[in-house]
């Protein structure tokens, strides 16, 4: 599903960010309305899927048009307040989901996202403006498939690698093929086509650089505090064990070493 971010600078040349960014917004509140009115397993599956394709492409779109609107001495301050809601929602969302679940049922998850969804409509119908749209401009093909399988199959393989045995599975051996295929045609292709999917000229830019150091970078930091908090939380239940072992390990120090013999009281 994050392979649907991918395009979304073509997307928004070709046909404007006002319309691609109120097609998302759309489909996205109209996806989160069938999740919570489904009456099966498939269709919820299936309902999330195009949810998340819809949804993937806002945060990045959302990125591009606040930039655009806010004069560039004030881009930081404008970052700052648009990373506030990145930041934020995420954490309200499942607390208040969590919430809406306990008090009244499992689809209320979704409900409660709708009013929400229809502000964000109305506010992009009114206060964006439509950025120049260029027809003519078309989409490497070749790298975007490229990367996408490449992405797809990688991310796969890491989440489905631990349950099969990794190298063992034949599917994870055909995943981790893919991926490196995907990768190395996807890097050729960008070093010798004349208007590759993502050019490589974009890496002698400093900020793009560190960004794509620091932004992976952060999440290997936000995940390994989250393994070591499931961690901390089995401290003590490592600690009564180890007692109990050393304890063990004691009594056994006090016993003969021949069961027929009987320790001496005196000694």
């Amino acid at each position: 599903v994050q392979t649907c971010a991918l395009p979304i600078c073509w997307l928004a040349d070709r046909f404007g960010r006002r319309a691609v960014m109120l097609w998302c917004v759309t489909g996205f509140s109209v996806s989160t309305l069938l999740c919570g009115t489904a009456t099966t397993l498939e269709a919820l599956v299936a309902y999330r899927i195009a949810q998340g394709a819809l949804g993937a492409p806002i945060t990045p779109l959302s990125q591009a048009i606040i930039l655009n609107a806010f004069p560039r001495h004030q881009h930081a301050l404008a970052t700052a307040v648009w990373g506030m809601g990145v930041v934020v929602g995420p954490i309200i969302g499942p607390t208040l989901g969590g919430f809406m679940a306990e008090a009244y049922n499992w689809r209320w998850v979704f409900f409660m996202i709708l009013p929400v969804c229809i502000v964000s409509v109305l506010g992009i119908w009114i206060f964006i403006t439509e950025s120049q749209s260029d027809r003519n401009n078309r989409l490497d093909w070749t790298g975007f498939l490229a990367l996408a399988v490449a992405i797809g199959s990688l991310q796969l393989m890491l989440d489905r690698g631990e349950r099969l045995d990794w190298f063992n599975s034949l599917e994870i051996i055909v995943e981790a093929s893919l991926a490196a295929i995907g990768f190395y045609i996807f890097v050729v292709h960008s070093f010798t086509s004349s208007d590759p999917f993502l050019r490589p000229q974009l890496l002698l830019d400093r900020n793009f650089a560190l960004g794509l150091v620091f932004g992976p970078t952060e999440i290997l930091l936000v995940l390994a505090v989250l393994v070591l908090i499931f961690g901390a939380s089995k401290i003590p239940m490592l600690a009564r064990g180890l007692g109990a072992g050393i304890r063990n390990f004691k009594g056994e120090l006090g016993k003969p070493a021949d069961p027929d013999v009987e320790a001496d009281p005196k000694e």
